[in-house]
C-alpha cells in the first residue's frame, strides 16, 4: 500500500510576539493531522480530510522559518537527520568535541557570527517545539546535543583554540 499524500496544508507564520517576525510571509507545509495530533499537545485540531489536500489553517509560531525541520523530525522521527539539518557537518562527525572543533575551524568569515546564526536556528526549533507542546525525548536529546556542540565551538572561537 502506497503512502497517502498529506491531506492538509498549513500556513505557518511567525507570531506577532516573535523576535524575528517575517513580515507578510507564510510557509506552506503539507501535513497529516495524525502527525501533529500525536506529537503536539498545544495545537488546534485539524479537520479530518479524506479528499484532496486542503488548507488546514494558519499556525502562528515563534520562529516559523524553523518549523520545517521540526515537522520533518515529527514525521520521520530521525534525530540524526534533524542534527544534520541544524549543523552543517559531514555525516561522520558524531563526537561533540570533534564536531565543535570542526565547526569552530570551518565557520566562514566571522566565525562567531556564523556560529550565532546556527544557534538562532537551533533556538528557533526549540521555541517552536515548546510552543507546540512537543514532548519527545529523542527531539530534546538531539537539541541538547546540538546546543552542546555549538557552545563548545563558540568557546573554542572565543578562546582562540580552534
Amino acid at each position: 500500500m502506497a503512502p497517502r499524500p498529506p491531506p492538509h496544508i498549513l500556513a505557518v507564520h511567525s507570531s506577532p510576539s516573535s523576535k524575528h517576525p517575517v513580515p507578510d510571509a507564510a510557509f506552506l507545509v503539507p501535513t497529516h493531522h495524525i502527525v501533529l495530533a500525536a506529537h503536539c499537545a498545544h495545537i488546534p485540531r485539524l479537520p479530518v480530510s479524506h479528499a484532496q489536500p486542503r488548507p488546514g489553517g494558519a499556525l502562528a509560531l515563534p520562529a516559523a522559518e524553523t518549523f520545517v525541520p521540526l515537522h520533518a523530525f515529527l514525521v520521520a522521527h530521525c534525530a540524526s537527520r534533524l542534527v544534520g539539518v541544524l549543523l552543517p557537518l559531514p555525516p561522520a562527525m558524531l563526537v561533540p568535541a570533534r564536531t565543535a572543533a570542526y565547526l569552530a575551524a570551518d565557520a566562514a568569515g566571522s566565525k562567531m557570527s556564523a556560529l550565532m546564526a546556527l544557534t538562532r536556528h537551533v533556538t528557533g526549533v526549540w521555541r517552536n517545539a515548546c510552543a507546540l507542546g512537543v514532548f519527545d525525548r529523542d527531539l530534546w536529546a538531539a537539541l541538547d546535543w546540538t546546543w552542546e556542540v555549538l557552545l563548545g565551538a563558540m568557546n573554542m572561537v572565543a578562546a582562540g583554540t580552534h
